[in-house]
């Protein structure tokens, strides 16, 4: 049977004690101990070890550590111990997954301005190619004069017609 890991908090629910005093007890025993990635410190517990409250400790006994085949006192404390685990993993998955949400929204976010900033780009073009020079369509009795500085005008405020336009129909 592997070792089993655990954190100080699942050890101490599991122990019926204190997380102090399950720091204590695995520093006491030498049991291995590693950080995981989400920052908490895990404890070996080596094969043989059963973890759960006890009975009054017998003299031999160190803080009701077992080792050797037993029978739990009560299943509802090996119950408790595998919710508090599992209420554990729960929490990490939650803020994993709020996290990746969030990543969701800011790519989203990201992608429909770029896809307005191309299609903006893209009806401009097309209009430059559609109309590239402003042209005469026909006269309702304006002189040759005026037509021209007509012209000239729609022709220096082309951009800013455009972009109202533009702003207009988006």
């Amino acid at each position: 049977m592997p070792s089993t890991w655990m954190t100080y908090e699942e050890l101490a629910v599991a122990r019926g004690i204190a997380v102090k005093s399950a720091k204590t007890l695995a520093r006491r025993h030498h049991w291995a101990r590693q950080i995981g990635n989400d920052g908490k410190v895990r404890v070996s517990l080596p094969e043989g070890v059963t973890v759960g409250p006890s009975e009054a400790p017998s003299e031999g006994a160190s803080e009701g550590l077992t080792v050797g085949p037993t029978v739990s006192p009560s299943p509802i404390h090996e119950l408790l111990a595998r919710v508090a685990v599992l209420e554990v993993e729960l929490a990490g998955e939650r803020r994993r997954a709020d996290t990746a949400e969030a990543d969701r929204d800011a790519w989203r976010d990201q992608a429909q301005q770029l896809t307005k900033a191309i299609l903006a780009s893209q009806f401009t073009s097309t209009l430059r190619k559609l109309f590239p020079e402003v042209a005469l369509a026909y006269n309702r009795g304006f002189d040759a004069r005026a037509i021209r500085r007509l012209a000239d005008m729609v022709t220096a405020h082309r951009d800013e017609i455009e972009e109202a336009w533009n702003e207009h129909f988006a």
